[in-house]
């Protein structure tokens, strides 16, 4: 039988290169008093240093190589995948703007913008 799902979210504390790439993260309890969280629910976000990376042992850099390689992968893959859609979605977007906006001149609905004397 599977497990019931909780209602409540999970918060993290996540180490993080000042770029934004977190290379690991531990559940953490939610605090008692209002904090700030992000849409990952991060709670604390521990920033790490490159140097720090370098003074790990050889079988902690491996692990951290490979989430720093599979976040490029990702970044990469949305970048190849979503990009050219919303490029596509936000020309539309403008298109469909103007066109309301030259229907709402038309019938009025919109005052045009006073032009400054020159």
């Amino acid at each position: 039988m599977p497990k019931k799902k909780r209602g409540r979210p999970v918060h993290y504390t996540t180490f993080t290169y000042v770029d934004g790439a977190a290379w690991t993260c531990t559940p953490t309890r939610k605090p008692k008093q209002a904090v700030a969280t992000d849409a990952d629910f991060v709670i604390n976000e521990l920033l790490c240093s490159a140097k720090e990376f370098h003074d790990e042992s050889d079988a902690i850099r491996a692990r951290i190589s490979d989430i720093l390689a599979t976040r490029i992968n990702a970044r990469r893959a949305i970048r190849e995948i979503a990009m050219p859609s919303l490029a596509r979605i936000e020309v539309s977007l403008l298109a469909l703007h103007e066109r309301l906006e030259r229907i709402e001149q038309a019938l009025g609905l919109k005052q045009q913008p006073p032009t400054e004397p020159s």
